[in-house]
């Protein structure tokens, strides 16, 4: 076995469980605190996931750090207290190595850059993703999945709606951009040209991505009403916070009745 399948082997028992709400907020504190203090307030960390689409439990946790963008915005603070579109990107790796000093961090099954994520065109301003295994320090607390993830600031909007899901939600927005000769990623949304070949369409050109500084606005970009964390609800809707009587995919007919999720073929753009 490898060391991932050694490590889920030992936690097996412990990752089966299901999150609670309550403890995804403490898991979220110690992460937080952290980046906050490492940061300068520069960088904010929000969970994503079913988390953010108020469910009361989860199966792992994701986090995504981002520039804080109301210091961006704020009119009464020095040039040198704006963080750079990179700040979350830089700092990784040391609150990584923090949580591992205070013992948060138990187990790594992937790190930052493991796969090459941050080696592209320009090296050290794309994304970068660590994957493990964390724990709360109080006597009889499980081990837990945890993604933790660091993107620059221009592709925060993009990637907050990609790692909210759910799946089948996530699917019909690419389709929905396909069909429109876009193509839509936790990087971006842009115009894009295809080609077929053989028995597949492929990508043969993609253009610059459009700015979004917002979720609201990708909607807006895309031409479709914006469709809060909490509706974005496919499949299972059962155990919510609220909307509990909402109906599977009426929140894709709420914006296009003609998509059919779980299509394979929208698989192509992640």
């Amino acid at each position: 076995m490898n060391n991932q399948q050694t490590i889920g082997l030992n936690r097996y028992e412990d990752l089966l469980k299901r999150i609670p709400r309550d403890e995804v907020v403490e898991l979220w504190n110690i992460v937080n605190k952290v980046v906050k203090k490492m940061s300068n307030g520069q960088v904010l960390v929000t969970v994503c996931g079913s988390f953010r689409r108020k469910a009361l439990n989860c199966g792992d946790v994701d986090m995504i750090l981002l520039p804080n963008r109301k210091l961006c915005q704020s009119q009464n603070i020095e040039s040198t207290c704006i963080p750079p579109d990179n700040a979350a990107i830089i700092i990784l790796p040391s609150v990584l190595k923090k949580l591992r000093d205070c013992g948060f961090l138990t187990d790594d099954l992937s790190n930052p850059g493991s796969y090459g994520e941050n080696s592209g065109h320009n090296p050290g301003t794309d994304a970068l993703s660590y994957m493990g295994i964390c724990r709360l320090s109080r006597e009889g607390s499980f081990f837990r999945r945890i993604d933790i993830k660091a993107y620059p600031g221009c592709q925060g909007a993009f990637a907050k709606l990609y790692f909210t899901g759910d799946a089948y939600f996530n699917r019909s927005m690419r389709a929905f951009a396909k069909r429109a000769g876009l193509t839509l990623s936790d990087a971006g949304l842009a115009r894009a040209e295809r080609q077929r070949m053989g028995d597949k369409t492929v990508k043969i050109k993609v253009f610059p991505s459009v700015s979004c500084s917002s979720e609201e606005q990708v909607f807006t970009a895309m031409g479709i009403p914006f469709v809060p964390p909490e509706y974005r609800i496919c499949t299972n809707n059962t155990g919510r916070i609220g909307n509990n009587n909402l109906k599977k995919a009426e929140v894709v007919k709420r914006w296009d009745d003609n998509i059919t999720t779980g299509d394979e073929s929208d698989f192509d753009d992640f």
